[in-house]
């Protein structure tokens, strides 16, 4: 495990930590603005909606009839309009909750990979903790420190230092076993020799 490594993978979950914090309280605001929004458009359409029976007191009163030969086509006609009010605001309060809903889901997906972040930089932590200990440790006993802050060799790196060795068994005994021409040699010229000898 290389250290610095480490210290970069805990410095970057560090820092997209803190962006997604901000994000979740930008969207935790944003929650509340649109439940803020859905509950003031229910309210004016419920205020609206209490004009509805006002103008039906007006009329057993018999104030709109002072205005009009005919209040009754009058309360109709307003009251008409008072309930396209009611429906429009009814439609816009449904709207802040959709968007609610919406920010609800940002929030709580951006809280869900902050706890992934989160989750991430503490064990990466605890690994660099875990090395920095053996490091300690292997300095007190007296080890090369290189060695344990090197991770295993692989089995590629193992096949091919095997294969080397090999290679250098197979030239080692090239060495040291003659070749047969120079056996040939080596015995024509003892039996030069003693040919010369016994002449």
């Amino acid at each position: 495990m290389n250290s610095i490594k480490s210290q970069v993978k805990i410095l970057t979950a560090e820092a997209l930590g803190r962006d997604i914090e901000k994000m979740i309280e930008g969207a935790h605001k944003k929650v509340f603005l649109q439940q803020g929004a859905k509950e003031g458009l229910e309210l004016g359409s419920s205020k609206v909606s209490e004009l509805l029976s006002h103008i039906d007191k007006d009329l057993e009163k018999g104030i709109i009839g002072e205005i009009e030969s005919e209040p009754l086509k009058i309360a109709e006609y307003v009251k008409r309009y008072i309930q396209r009010c009611v429906g429009i605001l009814d439609n816009l309060a449904t709207q802040a909750e959709v968007a609610r809903l919406i920010c609800a889901g940002q929030e709580k997906g951006l809280t869900e990979s902050n706890d992934f972040i989160n989750k991430f930089w503490k064990e990466e932590r605890a690994k660099l903790e875990s090395l920095l200990r053996t490091l300690e440790e292997a300095a007190e006993k007296g080890g090369s420190v290189e060695e344990i802050g090197r991770p295993a060799p692989t089995l590629k790196a193992l096949r091919t230092e095997e294969g080397l060795k090999n290679i250098d068994k197979s030239e080692k005994k090239k060495e040291k076993a003659p070749s047969k021409k120079l056996m040939q040699n080596k015995i024509s010229k003892v039996l030069d020799k003693k040919v010369a000898t016994e002449k």
